[in-house]
């Protein structure tokens, strides 16, 4: 009797097995189709927001090989579509420009490009508590499209 249940428990102890090792290959797959490109934190490090972008966004960015050719999205364009993006913002006017960063995303299947503008609330006495209270980032890719920050989990 105790083989029988030994074989039993044994094959239910794979049977979970393979339905765990199945979840997270689902799992992995699918954080395998995106790709996070930066993130904003509190002053403790808690993070607060993440930008990601699905890996298929990328098929459809213009190429560019740095060096050889003029970026697709020039600089001055590209911080037109921040501003602008910023406009729209309540609290447009809390806020500084404190960095811009070309930086690009390596993977075995693309070399993409994209800028990060970095924003950081202006000190003030008292005011609104509707201001910005911590640095956070836009990010826009060389087609101009923006990626939207998602609450970090």
């Amino acid at each position: 009797m105790y083989r029988i249940f030994d074989t039993v428990t044994k094959s239910k102890f794979m049977f979970y097995k393979v339905i765990l090792l199945l979840f997270l290959s689902a799992i992995t797959l699918r954080a395998a189709d995106e790709r996070e490109l930066a993130s904003d934190h509190d002053g403790d490090g808690t993070k607060r927001f993440t930008y990601t972008v699905e890996n298929s966004v990328f098929d459809h960015q213009p190429k560019w090989k740095a060096g050889t050719q003029p970026c697709p999205l020039p600089l001055e364009k590209a911080i037109s579509i921040a501003l602008t993006w910023l406009e729209k913002q309540p609290w447009k006017d809390s806020v500084y420009l404190r960095y811009i960063n070309l930086a690009y995303v390596v993977n075995t299947n693309f070399e993409q490009w994209y800028y990060t503008f970095s924003f950081a609330p202006r000190v003030f006495d008292e005011g609104p508590s509707d201001k910005v209270k911590h640095p956070f980032s836009v990010i826009v890719l060389l087609d101009g499209s923006i990626v939207k920050p998602k609450k970090a989990p």
